[in-house]
């Protein structure tokens, strides 16, 4: 958004309103004292967190997720936040809240009830800056990035995760939270710094989980740029940690991770291996199950095999629990029902997917170049093409190496016009019949009511375990 469409949304604020010079000063004043920001602790050399963070991102980023009012609320939310933490207690003064404000507030409330502690917070730090805990902040950025999470605004998401991560510099909760933010909003060298922050925090805190879901971010960060031997490195670490510590959950997320990496990498044996792992030690109720079968059906697709790939991800589509996870179900059906020749599935796939992309960026180049494959099926080329072309332009934008690749691999078979291999008979019938089986009965078993929650990591399933406790141990 340019500086001139910043300065008429800011201009329609309430009567404190800062022109745009004043906002870029302002946020020239943070981002040094953020840069200027250190562990206390210097005297632990090995886990010493010798980089600082990231400077803030400029907050009127926040007006390209969010329609107004809500944008200008949540704007002005961080804006105020910053303020707070750049001033001494002392120096904090109240400023009046306007009608036109309150109104709004309530307004976002009523329509949006998980963001109202954290727009209530937001009125608060204007009222009565003094009487503001830093704990209060932070739980109103974690719910706001929820929140925004859950429906795919990931600059909104990023901006309030490193907020909550610049109010406790040393908690590596935050930290890798602020990580994986930056990650799905293709924020590499941010997410990098955050993952290598949290790292370091979690190692000196001995904090054991966070360390090991530091170390499994960072790996799907190394994996999604195509490097994926320093992601089996970062995940490996991972994995080991995890099973000498007993921490079973962490481990079954490793080796779905390690089996995302072998998929790329086309080694079956490693596939099969990680396969019954993840199989092994997933309980039945853990929110990731329905991305692992999405995973192992993308390994079926690669095999040929679309028929056997249908009726999984058929079966995860509906109950995708958010939108960017639907738009890459979406897209992966698409592909193996093209190839099944399933037309009506096709169609309704692909529809799927041109809906949604205009709106979701994450998985959209992936989507896409699935829809733009399954083209291939039907001779569709003028289609195949349209969507090949965006999903390179998306994944270059994204720097989703792996994608590109494939995206550019498909493109230039559409252009010589060369249609797909056809349905393959599997190597092992019985092995893959074995799999199958076993993940359709563990579908059909997570259909039962769980007996009590499920901890979870919370970049796949956010409002699952004590996301909202920032102040979490081991």
């Amino acid at each position: 958004m340019s500086a001139i469409a910043v300065r008429n949304v800011l201009a329609h604020d309430d009567g404190d309103v800062r022109c745009l010079r004043e906002l870029m000063r302002q946020q020239t004043v943070f981002s040094h004292a953020w840069r200027m920001a250190k562990s206390p602790d210097q005297k632990k050399k090995r886990y010493r967190t010798s980089l600082p963070p990231p400077p803030p991102l400029p907050e009127y980023h926040i007006l390209a997720d969010v329609d107004d009012p809500l944008a200008r609320l949540l704007l002005r939310g961080v804006r105020d936040i910053r303020e707070w933490v750049l001033l001494d207690p002392g120096d904090r003064a109240p400023a009046p809240v306007s009608p036109a404000m309150r109104e709004g507030l309530v307004f976002a409330s009523a329509a949006h009830p998980s963001l109202a502690r954290a727009l209530a917070v937001f009125s608060s730090i204007r009222e009565a800056p003094r009487l503001v805990s830093a704990g209060e902040l932070i739980q109103a950025c974690v719910d706001v990035r929820i929140w925004a999470e859950e429906r795919g605004l990931v600059h909104t998401a990023i901006h309030f995760a490193e907020t909550a991560a610049a109010l406790d510099l040393d908690n590596p909760i935050l930290a890798c939270d602020a990580g994986r933010a930056a990650r799905r909003a293709a924020a590499v060298e941010r997410a990098e710094a955050w993952f290598d922050r949290a790292e370091k925090l979690g190692a000196r805190n001995k904090n054991k989980r966070e360390l090991i879901r530091a170390l499994l971010g960072h790996g799907n960060l190394m994996r999604e740029l195509g490097r994926f031997a320093e992601a089996r490195a970062f995940i490996l670490r991972a994995s080991k940690m995890a099973s000498s510590t007993r921490r079973y959950r962490q481990a079954a997320e490793a080796a779905h991770d390690l089996l995302c990496i072998a998929i790329e990498e086309g080694t079956v044996t490693d596939v099969e291996e990680y396969v019954e792992t993840a199989l092994r030690t997933y309980p039945i109720h853990h929110p990731s199950i329905p991305r692992f079968v999405h995973d192992w059906s993308f390994h079926l697709i690669r095999q040929r095999l679309y028929a056997e790939a249908v009726p999984l991800l058929a079966a995860i589509v509906p109950g995708a629990s958010r939108p960017e996870l639907k738009l890459l179900y979406s897209g992966t059906l698409a592909r193996a029902a093209a190839g099944a020749g399933r037309v009506e599935q096709w169609k309704e796939a692909s529809d799927t997917v041109l809906e949604m992309v205009g709106l979701i960026r994450e998985f959209a180049a992936a989507s896409l170049a699935n829809v733009a494959e399954g083209s291939r099926f039907f001779g569709d080329w003028e289609r195949g093409e349209r969507c090949a072309r965006r999903a390179i332009e998306i994944a270059r934008e994204r720097k989703e190496a792996d994608v590109l690749a494939g995206s550019k691999q498909i493109l230039t078979a559409i252009r010589r016009q060369v249609p797909p291999e056809t349905q393959a008979r599997p190597a092992d019938p019985e092995r893959v019949e074995a799999i199958t089986a076993r993940i359709t009965a563990l579908l059909h078993q997570r259909q039962k009511p769980a007996r009590r929650p499920v901890a979870t990591d919370r970049d796949r399933h956010p409002r699952q375990g004590r996301e909202n406790d920032p102040s979490e141990g081991n």
